[in-house]
């Protein structure tokens, strides 16, 4: 269901909206550095050891923020199949609350976190010692250091400008952002409500805290420097502001912004944000989603997707034994574990895996990759910005 940016939503949702994704009282200065977790004996053990063990505990529960969680299942079941792997698909932001709320009951439901918006996990789930790190041995010399800590990451995703490549066979219709703000596309820019799911949010803080960036864009396209309005404090703002302004349209997840933009029978489709990934969904659902790459100053952001054990996790063998296997098999391409893993637009961390067929580069793409440690510094005065203006 759509919903216009222009209109408010009642001051009680707003602020249980707030709440619930752990915005309203966000640190304003950098975190302490993660603490290194104690190292736990079935770090040590082999594959082969551990399946073993794992066999005994005969099941694992993976809470994932992606739908791929169950051709990953069936591909574990396939390699391991005295274990049952229970996959749940849920969005990173329902994770965080309900791992934390699982947590404090000492019930823990889940014994791996597949999860991305890295900010608030770093935050909430990691520091408090919720989501502890395993790397395995196998793939570690594969792995640049910022992929293994505070948690280790087998890939990156997106969120990044999307357009209709029927209708724009020529190429995007947008080369700037700030294009977003003009008459032409009123009313056609489509975003998932960013304080409804973080790594939307993490998008629009990204746009602030590249405000220099942004202020260059500016006077690239118009000649000029950014004129700002009462209240705004920076070139990001501004072009936040002017977007609402213009008609932004929200709507309640990524399917509803990728049928609207990718629907094949349209002679003036909107563009939205959404995942890269998702362009291999074209054929399947008749869609002919492109992304918009280069645009200036990006098209969107880069950000890790993360495999965590969960504290008190009843079956940690085989949740090591998913984490290795998440990570794909010893083959150029990760083999069954990584296959639903490896499409353009997902970015595999391990050197030693090759670039799936026809994918940009990161360079080819121009995306910002979050910075965690500052994304959370300004997230909820983003957050507060953004509902001012709907």
């Amino acid at each position: 269901m759509w919903i216009s940016a222009a209109r408010r939503r009642a001051a009680g949702t707003a602020i249980a909206l707030t709440a619930a994704l752990g915005l309203s009282a966000c640190a304003a200065t950098p975190e302490p550095a993660v603490e290194p977790a104690e190292q736990s004996p079935l770090d040590d053990l082999s594959i082969a050891e551990l399946e073993e063990l794992a066999l005994e505990e005969g099941e694992l529960v993976v809470y994932a923020f992606t739908s791929r969680i169950a051709a990953i299942e069936e591909a574990f079941e396939a390699e391991y199949p005295g274990i049952d792997l229970i996959a749940n698909d849920i969005s990173a932001t329902e994770q965080v609350a309900r791992l934390q709320a699982e947590d404090a009951a000492g019930s823990a439901t889940a014994d791996v976190a597949y999860i991305a918006d890295a900010p608030v996990v770093i935050r909430d789930l990691v520091e408090p010692g919720i989501l502890t790190p395993y790397v395995p041995e196998r793939v570690a010399d594969a792995l640049p250091e910022e992929f293994t800590a505070p948690l280790v990451a087998n890939r990156l995703s997106t969120k990044v400008l999307l357009y209709n490549e029927a209708a724009y066979p020529d190429g995007s219709p947008i080369e700037n952002l700030w294009q977003l703000t003009e008459p032409e596309w009123q009313g056609k820019v489509i975003l998932v409500d960013p304080n409804v799911r973080g790594d939307y949010l993490d998008l629009m803080t990204e746009v602030v805290l590249r405000s220099d960036e942004m202020e260059d864009a500016h006077e690239q396209l118009y000649g000029e420097p950014v004129a700002l309005d009462d209240g705004i404090q920076n070139a990001g703002e501004q072009w936040i502001k002017q977007l609402y302004d213009n008609g932004l349209i929200l709507v309640d997840d990524t399917d509803a912004v990728n049928a609207a933009v990718g629907g094949i029978d349209q002679s003036d489709p909107p563009v939205g944000f959404s995942s890269y990934s998702d362009l291999r969904d074209n054929e399947d659902e008749g869609w002919a989603l492109q992304v918009a790459a280069g645009v200036a100053p990006s098209p969107g952001i880069v950000f890790p997707a993360y495999l965590g054990l969960v504290r008190g996790g009843e079956n940690p063998a085989a949740a090591r034994l998913f984490i290795d296997f998440a990570m794909g098999d010893d083959s150029e391409t990760g083999g069954p574990g990584f296959a639903p893993l490896y499409v353009a637009g997902d970015y595999p961390t391990r050197t030693d895996i090759v670039p799936p067929e026809g994918a940009l580069s990161l360079d080819e793409l121009g995306g910002w990759t979050i910075r965690p440690e500052e994304t959370i510094t300004i997230r909820s005065e983003v957050a507060d910005f953004l509902l001012s203006l709907e």
